[in-house]
């Protein structure tokens, strides 16, 4: 009688002796240094007025409010639905909401792995989330604060990978539907937390109609995903009576006030500069797709110049605002040199590449530098005088625009005998 022998594959057997793959360590090592470069975050007075704002309103969600009716701010509503759900768990403080943020942080830097992976290997991949976890996990763009770009390029980078993975499957007959309107599923969360995010959207919608063989099936297939939650949220405002101060607030105020209008720091001859870029990259990409197709990672090029123009739309001089470019620049910086192409660069691109220039520029040399003391390396000597007792907690709390003044208020509040109250400022 002849015996059969079944032998395992040698990675099945390192795996069942205990052995780590190295990409798994490293990612574990990347994910660390992320949570070091963080934790002084833990130790931060409310100071910032964004998350003051995110939270009053979740907390009027939890108490039974109606947003944009009982309580008004012009953000979509993802934001506060978040900052209210964790709140109603674990209560009003500063610590649990930065926990919050370091998981929003940690998951983006596992879709931009995961997106490293898929297009360049397991290395670039390690590097690409090792860049984006230092980049947004430093108070130089402060990503230690909890703001509506720390949120949205969680679900704006996972829409990007569950595209790559789909177009991993298609094998040229075209990336499976389900894939498409999963992504768009995702950017169109990502827009629920800050319109801009829009334009990351619009950034794969455009590459979907330039690469895809049949294009606007899988341009109607992105478009239902992203909007489902528009259909969702409208549903809900309607049905409490709100749907029209919730459009104002997201969409008409920006037109009327805000940063497409009145409200615009640029001035009128920079501002039609935000629409160049992405021109000058629709017409490289369409092109390049006359030219003999797109390869995938075309896409992080497109997401970089899209998401780019985004941190200038408003023209406002707020360093988190470049939180929402950091994912594809990080993708960006990892990306192996097309040194042949390089060698004929086309007039498009080099025009494109210098119209992203001079808006980044516009940004950087702003006067953010020096208005914002949070964003050098006195941060972190900061939080260490504190925990070494050189320096008291009203010490620490003044290093904060405004810390100390929120700290009075709370204090005076309760002297007052309001504690428990609700007080808008």
């Amino acid at each position: 009688m002849e015996r059969t022998v079944t032998t395992q594959p040698a990675a099945v057997r390192r795996l069942r002796r205990g052995w780590v793959p190295p990409w798994l360590l490293g990612l574990a090592l990347v994910l660390a240094l992320t949570a070091l470069l963080r934790a002084p975050s833990l130790l931060e007075p409310a100071w910032h007025d964004d998350e003051g704002i995110f939270a009053a309103l979740g907390k009027r969600v939890v108490e039974g409010g109606v947003l944009y009716v009982d309580a008004w701010d012009n953000k979509p509503p993802l934001v506060y639905l978040v900052f209210a759900a964790w709140y109603g768990l674990f209560g009003y403080d500063v610590p649990a909401l930065r926990v919050l943020t370091a998981l929003a942080v940690v998951g983006t830097q596992l879709a931009v792995f995961g997106l490293g992976w898929r297009l360049w290997g397991t290395g670039r991949g390690l590097a690409a989330a090792l860049l984006y976890g230092v980049l947004a996990s430093t108070p130089f763009f402060q990503g230690n604060g909890s703001f509506t770009e720390t949120f949205l390029v969680l679900p704006a980078a996972a829409g990007m990978l569950a595209y790559v993975l789909g177009r991993e499957r298609s094998a040229g007959g075209g990336t499976p539907l389900g894939y498409t309107a999963a992504a768009g599923l995702l950017l169109g969360l990502a827009f629920q937390f800050k319109q801009v995010a829009a334009l990351e959207a619009a950034a794969l919608g455009l590459f979907v109609l330039a690469a895809e063989p049949r294009p606007w099936r899988q341009v109607a297939a992105l478009a239902a995903g992203w909007l489902a939650p528009w259909a969702a949220v409208t549903a809900y405002f309607a049905a409490s009576g709100a749907l029209g101060a919730y459009l104002y607030a997201i969409l008409g105020y920006y037109v009327d006030q805000g940063y497409l209008g009145a409200e615009s720091r640029l001035p009128a001859w920079a501002s039609p500069l935000r629409a160049v870029a992405p021109l000058l990259a629709a017409g490289v990409v369409l092109a390049r797709r006359r030219a003999g197709g797109l390869r995938t990672e075309t896409l992080v090029s497109l997401w970089l110049v899209f998401a780019a123009v985004g941190t200038v739309m408003s023209g406002r001089d707020y360093p988190h605002y470049l939180l929402q470019a950091l994912p594809p620049a990080a993708l960006a910086a990892v990306r192996p040199l097309p040194l042949r192409r390089l060698q004929r660069p086309g007039l498009a691109s080099a025009a494109a590449a210098g119209v992203l220039g001079a808006l980044m520029g516009m940004t950087f040399i702003s006067s953010w530098m020096t208005r914002y003391p949070q964003i050098s390396t006195p941060y972190y000597e900061n939080a260490a005088a504190l925990l070494a007792g050189r320096a008291s907690v009203a010490e620490y709390r003044a290093f904060f625009e405004k810390g100390e003044s929120v700290e009075w208020m709370r204090r005076y509040l309760e002297e007052q005998g309001l504690a428990g109250r609700t007080v808008y400022v």
